[in-house]
């Protein structure tokens, strides 16, 4: 018997097709626009260049079904469709070589793909319309549950569901690709092999629809299986990725010491260095508990505002250019509040979106003050809510999804019923609901084409007496909404382990699908189960053991980069390690415009001079982004080495040096105190013993020791939260 995956699209299906239906469907959208997709027709570099090729012109990545159907059968005379003899059309006989085409030969005749064309201009060759029957489900069918062996091969099956309840078979006009080559491969015509032991994804398109399915390789391994006992889960997070180790045959790091944890978890959680007397404390503790009150403690630490206020305003593009002065300081107010309160990350989403009134004065406002133009509106909630990029189909069709022009206008139309108008202060801003949404066209259309307020995945604009953008906050805070806990649950993930379950982190699409399906579901009913308390889903995390492990790999998973069998190293954000510097040398920074005394965690927009943190890629929130650069470049090592405001601070008379002798400690003590300070360790015996050399051969014993701190803070152990 049959043995079936099956794995359906974002289209919802009441069942899964068992096989092809006497139903028939021929269309534009089912005959053509997969052969368009399949053969690169619509492409920039063809006919859907700007002016098109060779007098012929498609709509780019097709997003504009109606203009290319009248482009090919009626434009230039019609010239292309011989609707007396339908075989002698131009559409055929271009691209089957039987006549000169520019861009070659790309399909035989009597292919699937050249049947398709010929049966949509047999049936005459029309545009579709508001009766023709529209694809539904598009599921991907395999005859195995899961690979066995190294180059065993299985044919995927994709059927295609229409309103009309046709089922076609539509293997020979989609297209394949998996997600990791190194695990398996497949041909054109939808023919897997698997290579070596693994998971990935069959990506399929069928013309402007794309769906996937998980791929399962349990090839046996080369040698033994690891055993990996020692590693007991404390939670669902751990079990799921104990089980994907074992079946991986991969095995975890070891534990990290006391010493790792507590500078891990003080900068992943409030963006701080522990102190001496902290980290001390704390690897001193017998306490079983031990680690629970740490993660507790620093969840209510005043940093943890700090540090999670600048996350939020990274997000939401806070910048005094666009909000200007007052309105950068009423929407951080309204930030640090809201993390003080512990407000649910859903209610923070509802108070953005539905928020009204002025700019100066009420904090959320300020969240449409980034989006001056209502494509701008669609790009931040796509990114910031839903964890996805629609950007390119502001223009055209996504060309790696199934997102069209229209969904982008259609969810454009939820922000058509708000108004922004001038305030009463200079330069403010008041945001106000309409009665009516105002209607518009959706540009770039051979006919007129109204927006309507359509949700993703939906086909019917919604019916409500509310305000368009109170429908659109409540569908994307809806528990059973797949996208809002999802986005906010890899990002918090990614914060906290170095990477998130998909990347980047507002780029989830059927192309580039989590890397751990069940972790990424499991991650986001979590945050639901938490009721969205991001303190409560941050214990989770940090109280897990996959957290806890060492950076340090082994045999069996050095080169594991997205299963988390180690933690995963990282360069500390600009304004973290600005922090530490200035803490270490105990020489703090000033800041124009904030008080003495002000961290760099503390500022609330990016335009506060600093050449430390615009060197170490401090983002300047002019474009939407969920993410930070935080990749070492030559100028950051330059800037480490050579800087003459670091050098003056390790220096300074004044500095933490000058400061630990004078308080009576011993070269040898200060030593200690230095490695406490930067790395949150004591000295290994064969660093102290170059360090008590140098000493002993000089008698400048202030130099000797700065050189030694300046020397600590250009290591990657200070500058990498490992």
């Amino acid at each position: 018997m049959l043995s079936v995956l099956i794995w359906v699209s974002t289209i919802p299906s009441a069942i899964a097709p068992s096989g092809v239906s006497s139903a028939a469907v021929v269309s534009f959208a089912a005959n053509v626009q997969p052969v368009i997709a399949k053969a690169g027709c619509a492409a920039r570099a063809c006919h859907g260049a700007e002016g098109g090729q060779s007098g012929f012109q498609l709509t780019l990545f097709q997003y504009d079904a109606y203009a290319d159907a009248v482009a090919i059968a009626q434009a230039s005379n019609g010239r292309r469709i011989n609707r007396e003899s339908p075989a002698d059309s131009l559409l055929l006989k271009k691209p089957t070589g039987q006549v000169p085409h520019g861009g070659g030969k790309r399909f035989d005749a009597n292919s699937p793909e050249y049947k398709a064309l010929l049966e949509w201009i047999e049936a005459g060759a029309k545009p579709d319309d508001d009766q023709t029957p529209y694809l539904t489900d598009l599921t991907i069918q395999l005859p195995v549950e899961r690979f066995e062996k190294a180059n065993q091969k299985a044919q995927a099956r994709v059927l295609a569901t229409f309103s009309n309840g046709a089922k076609r078979d539509v293997t020979e006009l989609s297209t394949f690709s998996v997600t990791d080559p190194g695990v398996a491969s497949v041909n054109e015509k939808g023919e897997l092999t698997a290579l070596r032991r693994g998971d990935a994804f069959l990506v399929v398109r069928f013309g402007r629809y794309v769906t996937n399915i998980p791929l399962v390789m349990d090839i046996p391994l080369a040698r033994k299986p690891p055993v990996i006992a020692r590693f007991q889960p404390v939670n669902e997070v751990d079990r799921i990725l104990k089980n994907r180790w074992e079946r991986l045959g991969l095995a975890p790091s070891s534990p990290a010491d006391d010493w790792t944890f507590v500078r891990r978890v003080y900068l992943d959680l409030i963006g701080t260095l522990p102190k001496p007397e902290e980290a001390l404390a704390y690897v001193n503790d017998r306490s079983p508990n031990k680690k629970e009150e740490l993660v507790d403690m620093l969840l209510r630490r005043p940093e943890f505002i700090y540090y999670w206020a600048q996350w939020w305003g990274d997000m939401l593009r806070v910048e005094k250019n666009t909000m200007k002065d007052p309105g950068v300081r009423a929407i951080s107010q309204w930030i640090r509040t809201s993390l003080l309160e512990n407000k649910p990350l859903d209610q923070m989403a509802k108070e953005l979106l539905t928020a009204s009134g002025r700019s100066f004065t009420d904090g959320p406002v300020n969240y449409f003050r980034s989006t001056p133009r209502i494509e701008d509106a669609v790009v931040q909630f796509s990114r910031v809510f839903m964890g996805v990029r629609m950007d390119c189909a502001q223009c055209h069709n996504h060309p790696f999804e199934s997102w069209t022009q229209n969904d982008f206008y259609n969810l454009a139309m939820f922000f058509r019923q708000t108004r922004m108008r001038g305030g009463p202060d200079k330069d403010e801003v008041t945001v106000e609901d309409l009665p009516k949404p105002q209607p518009f066209n959706i540009p770039k259309r051979a006919r007129p084409t109204p927006a309507q307020a359509i949700l993703p995945g939906e086909r019917q604009p919604v019916e409500t007496k509310l305000n368009l953008r109170q429908y659109l906050a409540s569908w994307i805070t809806d528990p059973q909404n797949p996208y809002f806990a999802r986005a906010f649950a890899n990002r918090l993930w990614a914060r906290m382990m170095g990477r998130g379950v998909f990347e980047p982190l507002d780029d989830y699409r059927q192309t580039n699908p989590p890397t751990d399906p069940v972790l990424m579901e499991s991650l986001a009913d979590l945050l639901r189960k938490k009721n969205y308390d991001m303190r409560a889903f941050l214990k989770e995390i940090a109280m897990s053991r996959a957290y806890s492990l060492t950076s340090d790999t082994n045999p069996a998973n050095e080169s594991d980069t997205k299963y988390y069998t180690h933690y995963y190293t990282r360069r500390v954000p600009a304004e973290v390690l600005a922090d530490m510097v200035a803490w270490v040398t105990d020489r703090p920074d000033r800041y124009n415009g904030y008080p003495e005394g002000t961290r760099a965690i503390q500022l609330e927009e990016p335009n506060t001079y600093s050449r430390f943190l615009d060197v170490f890629n401090r983002p300047k929130r002019r474009i939407v982004t969920c993410d930070r650069d935080e990749s070492p470049s030559l100028t950051q090592a330059l800037f480490l080495l050579n800087n003459g405001a670091i050098q003056a601070k390790v220096a300074s008379r004044e500095g933490i040096v000058v400061e630990l002798l004078k308080a009576g400690m011993s070269p040898e003590q200060v030593i200690d105190q230095l490695y406490l300070r930067a790395l949150t360790r004591y000295p290994r015996p064969e660093e102290k013993k170059v360090v008590m050399q140098e000493l002993q051969r000089t008698n400048n014993a202030v130099e000797v020791l700065q050189d030694l701190l300046w020397a600590l803070l250009n290591t990657k152990e200070f500058l990498y939260n490992h």
